[in-house]
Formats: structure tokens, C-alpha cells, sequence
């Protein structure tokens, strides 16, 4: 997983001196601005100093995405208050592409994977999950040593661990 921080009230995206000068003993460099938002260095000392890593005109939050969705994410702004917004239909099909276009695989394991991305395109497993075929497709994942389809839903703020 890796950090991507937002500002989640009416200002714009900015540290604390503290921040800054925390940030700075930790080996970042430059000023701390949302040009380092996906700084892994800046989201430790955002998610160590909490809210004193705020200013009165920010209240930054870090969270923690799937390095493969990093392309795929569109950083919304609202009078200072940012959004996190997933294209979720383009990652899926740059994953179809991606097996498409592999070598690796055979046919049979190709057709697998477009029949497991097709049917999770069409039904959102978090809101199907006593359904017993979606169970069983789960538990018989024909993308098992393929990359993962990330549960958009699943991206949530939570406090950084590097060792993740």
C-alpha cells in the first residue's frame, strides 16, 4: 500500500512549521506542499504529529491506496476540501488488457480471468456477500497468481505503517 494525503476541510493543503521541520529531520526535502502529497516520508509525519501536523486553513488526512491504482486516481478540489476519486472502470480494463496481452498464460486461463472481470464489473461483491455463488467464485479465484482486482471500497484513511 502506499500514502496518498488529502486535505479534508475549507483552506488548501499546507503543514505546520512543526511539520515541516519534522519532515525536513526525517530527509524530505523542499517545502512540504501538495506537490508531496505522496510522499511516504510526509504521510509519517502527518499520521505521527495527527492534528498538530495541521494549520488553521488544513486538516490533512493520510490515505492508503493500492500502488497499482496510483495511475488511476483523480485528486478532486473543492474550495480546499480534496476527494479521492478511483476511475475504477479504467483500471479494470487496463487489468483485462494487461492478460490479454500476456504471454504467460494460456487461453484457457485467459478466458478465466475475462469471465472473473466480467462477472465482478457486473456485481459489486461488498453488497453481494451472502450470495453463495459469489462466495464460491471468491474462494475459486481463477486470478489467483494474477494481479489483484482491488475492491475500490476498500480504500479507506487509516494510519500510515510503512511496513505495510
Amino acid at each position: 500500500m502506499i500514502p496518498v494525503i488529502l486535505n479534508e476541510c475549507h483552506g488548501y493543503f499546507e503543514v505546520s512549521e512543526n511539520a515541516e521541520e519534522e519532515y525536513r529531520k526525517r530527509g524530505g526535502t523542499g517545502i512540504p506542499d501538495e506537490s508531496c502529497r505522496w510522499d511516504p516520508i510526509l504521510a509519517q509525519v502527518v499520521d505521527d504529529l495527527g492534528i498538530s501536523a495541521n494549520t488553521d486553513v488544513s486538516q490533512l488526512t493520510v490515505y492508503m491506496i493500492h500502488p497499482d491504482l496510483k495511475d488511476f486516481v483523480t485528486i478532486k478540489w473543492d474550495d480546499g476540501f480534496e476527494s479521492l476519486h478511483i476511475h475504477e472502470n479504467q483500471y479494470r480494463v487496463e487489468q483485462i488488457r494487461k492478460v490479454l496481452v500476456s504471454d504467460s498464460l494460456d487461453k484457457l486461463r485467459r478466458v478465466e480471468f475475462l469471465a472473473f472481470a466480467t462477472f465482478s464489473q457486473l456485481f459489486d461483491p461488498c453488497t453481494l456477500k451472502n450470495t453463495k455463488t459469489v462466495c464460491e467464485l471468491a474462494a475459486n479465484n481463477p486470478m489467483k497468481n494474477l494481479p489483484e482486482m482491488i475492491l475500490i471500497s476498500e480504500v479507506k484513511p487509516t494510519s500510515y505503517d510503512s511496513n505495510k
